[in-house]
């Protein structure tokens, strides 16, 4: 997998919008940084990490960045646990948002991977399921979050990604106020975009 991302580094690269992909990314991590928790930060992660998509509730969205202004220390699990326990839309349902709560603790915490559909996709994670009750999926995100925490370690630690992670450093500005963990996030689920809009059909991006 990562030599065919390597292979193909300049293309992933390339395809990457400063403006869309990094600078937000960028503006949360400063102001995080600087304690700027205000209006505009909120309006900035909730449009960049698509919490407005999910149409989440006040109440939801008011105990999700009290969590952040609080800098928690808890982890991913009972963050996530935490905010399950809020409904979270207009039928006042109450569910695992477990990506949510990834993105959060990694702006807490920029060494902490982040878990969303395109970088379960690319790991072939397994998927969870609806009727599964709180602690089930719970614990399947818990075993697919460890690992990837292991796998984004074992990637920097042997050098799997470098022709990629360096063209990252080469192409994009500020790559340097950007965590290891962080690159490999961004350059995984951009691949997967590649993928999904139809590289390897068009020929683009081969394996083999």
């Amino acid at each position: 997998m990562y030599r065919v991302i390597n292979k193909y580094a300049d293309r992933v690269i390339n395809s990457f919008k400063y403006e869309d992909d990094i600078e937000p990314y960028i503006e949360i991590m400063k102001s995080y940084a600087e304690k700027k928790i205000d209006y505009h930060f909120m309006a900035v992660f909730k449009q960049y990490y698509r919490l407005n998509a999910a149409r989440l509730s006040e109440s939801f969205l008011k105990e999700y960045f009290e969590i952040l202004k609080g800098n928690s220390s808890e982890s991913v699990y009972e963050i996530a646990n935490r905010l399950e326990k809020v409904t979270c839309n207009s039928i006042n349902s109450r569910r695992v948002h477990f990506s949510f709560s990834t993105k959060l603790k990694h702006t807490m915490d920029k060494n902490s991977p982040i878990y969303d559909s395109m970088i379960a996709a690319f790991y072939f994670l397994p998927s969870i399921k609806p009727e599964w009750d709180k602690e089930q999926k719970l614990i399947s995100y818990r075993m697919s979050y460890e690992f990837l925490e292991y796998e984004y370690k074992r990637v920097s630690e042997n050098s799997l990604m470098k022709e990629v992670l360096n063209k990252f450093d080469q192409e994009i500005m500020n790559a340097d106020k950007i965590s290891n963990t962080k690159k490999i996030d961004f350059i995984l689920w951009k691949y997967v975009s590649l993928l999904k809009s139809g590289k390897i059909r068009d020929r683009e991006i081969e394996y083999g």
